[in-house]
């Protein structure tokens, strides 16, 4: 009988242990994926920027 709650308290402790990694797993995907977005929009920004300034300085006219 002692063995078997042991083994349950070792499979319990698994299973906590199991659940804090994968929410840890979890909130690093989410993490990752935030980090793209936010590079990937950056880099939409600074094109557009880019664009802009480019647009801009094409309709003004030339300084001699």
């Amino acid at each position: 009988m002692v063995d078997v709650t042991k083994q349950l308290r070792r499979i319990e402790r698994f299973t906590q242990t199991s659940e804090v990694l994968l929410g840890n797993l979890q909130n690093l995907k989410l993490h990752e994926s935030f980090e793209e977005h936010a590079s990937a929009s950056l880099k939409r920004n600074a094109s557009s920027d880019e664009i802009q300034a480019m647009t801009e300085a094409s309709e003004r006219p030339l300084e001699v």
